[in-house]
């Protein structure tokens, strides 16, 4: 029965370990800043500090859209036309996203992330 609440206590440990506060601990001077995609779900982008963070991130918003829903309208039509298989579409969605991620962080000096 010990080890159980031991077992516990981890699990309850390792709970608190969220994507959020790993992100914070990783990214501490980054500014947080969110904005709807076209699809209207909300995406959230660290930025590093600066006057002109908010213009930047702005700019990294933009962009990443853009490049996302190219990607999804190429997927689409191969998807509905039968032109490529799954694995090609999901390779092409993943370079698209690696490449974009990449990208933003290069240009904007702001990193797109999951965490709301």
């Amino acid at each position: 029965m010990k080890s159980f609440a031991i077992i516990a206590v981890v699990a309850l440990l390792l709970a608190g370990c969220t994507t959020d506060a790993l992100i914070s601990t990783a990214y501490p001077d980054r500014e947080r800043f969110r904005f709807r995609n076209s699809d209207g779900d909300a995406l959230t982008y660290l930025c590093a500090p600066g006057a002109d963070a908010k213009a930047r991130a702005t700019k990294a918003h933009r962009y990443t859209d853009a490049q996302l829903t190219a990607v999804a309208k190429w997927a689409a039509g191969h998807i509905v036309n039968g032109t490529a298989t799954s694995r090609q579409i999901s390779a092409r969605i993943n370079a698209v996203a690696e490449k974009t991620v990449e990208e933003t962080e290069r240009r904007y000096k702001c990193l797109m992330i999951d965490a709301s």
